[in-house]
């Protein structure tokens, strides 16, 4: 799964055109979350061992689809086979559509990057490399630390403790299945509205719906009998906020951005070195979450996603660049331009 949180992204930000690159990038987390409500709802009938059968099918059809995908057009021209990358390009664009004006300007990319060289861990700092890869390991830190991972695994348990009086079972389906019609939403809306504005909103709603979490938390403690009598829809409706929010930018704006913001001749590294971060901080906040819960209480460890998400913001506001109908030649650019403007003012 992390080889192809890697390969995913960055597969369908080389192939995929401006105006249709949101809903097929937001795609790889949409289908995360198809299989997350799967497993929910298969796991609540069956044993461990059943539904891991069960799962087995899902990378046998992978295996089975990419045999009638082609190859990455711009990673074919980078290898010289240029036949094989025009016909390539022209099975994901049609038929009918011009393919050698595109080919032409891939081509005069790629040859002004090999110029520079190989860019391995010391070429990281290139200015053009490293700010897309601050904003893409920001946004991969404020997807995890908000606590999605945690909640999402645990989430029978954090039902359990917060009193919640529908059937666990039901309640994470019913997480998983807003989770789902959350990221279907922001695949159809990320190309119209933009990355940025919906990351600045995720990180509103979320903040929100995590301190009223928190605030629930203290009421329970205080009085068990009136927050579950009189506040008993808080926990579900919280939880569904939250993940609906978080399913709207966070889910999958992070994936999409991390195949967008890399030139060509880093690709492969920095997008290798942003999937491990993410899935070294997913096991961090899921190994912490429960014990961190038992030692300072469940109402501060919401407070501290929710502290997160406000940090999302600032950095949202301050870092993210928009890459809403940008090509991927033109996103380069931007970032080399910056940073030309940078150490001229510098100079």
């Amino acid at each position: 799964m992390g080889t192809m949180s890697v390969v995913c992204p960055t597969f369908i930000g080389e192939f995929a055109t401006p105006d249709v690159r949101g809903l097929l990038g937001s795609g790889f987390q949409l289908f995360a979350t198809m299989g997350l409500l799967g497993v929910y709802v298969v796991g609540s009938t069956v044993e461990w061992r059943v539904l891991a059968g069960t799962c087995v099918s899902a990378p046998l059809l992978f295996g089975l689809a990419t045999l009638f995908i082609q190859e990455s057009p711009s990673f074919l021209l980078q290898k010289g086979r240029v036949s094989q990358a025009e016909k390539s390009l022209r099975w994901y664009r049609g038929s009918d559509y011009n393919v050698k004006a595109e080919l032409e300007t891939t081509k005069k990319n790629l040859q002004e990057l090999q110029a520079g060289g190989k860019v391995g861990l010391r070429g990281l700092g290139r200015p053009y490399i490293l700010r897309p890869l601050v904003v893409s390991l920001g946004l991969m830190f404020f997807q995890q630390l908000c606590g999605i991972n945690a909640i999402l695994f645990n989430a029978n348990t954090v039902f359990q403790d917060n009193g919640s009086r529908m059937d666990r079972d039901a309640s994470s389906v019913v997480v998983a299945a807003t989770q789902v019609l959350g990221t279907l939403l922001a695949s159809f809306v990320m190309d119209r509205v933009g990355r940025k504005v919906l990351l600045l909103l995720s990180s509103v709603v979320m903040t929100l719906a995590l301190a009223a979490l928190g605030a629930y938390s203290i009421i329970k403690e205080q009085d068990a009998d009136f927050a579950t009598s009189t506040l008993g829809w808080l926990p579900l409706v919280g939880l569904v906020t939250f993940i609906a929010a978080f399913a709207l930018a966070f889910g999958p704006i992070p994936w999409l951005m991390m195949g967008e913001l890399f030139p060509r001749d880093a690709r492969e590294i920095a997008g290798s070195l942003a999937s491990a971060f993410n899935w070294s901080l997913s096991f961090l906040v899921t190994l912490t979450f429960l014990p961190l819960q038992g030692t300072i209480g469940s109402a501060a460890v919401y407070w501290i996603f929710a502290g997160v998400c406000i940090l999302s913001f600032i950095f949202c506001v301050s870092m993210v660049p928009e890459t809403k109908g940008r090509t991927l030649e033109e996103i380069t650019q931007m970032f080399s331009d910056s940073g030309k403007g940078r150490t001229q003012n510098a100079a």
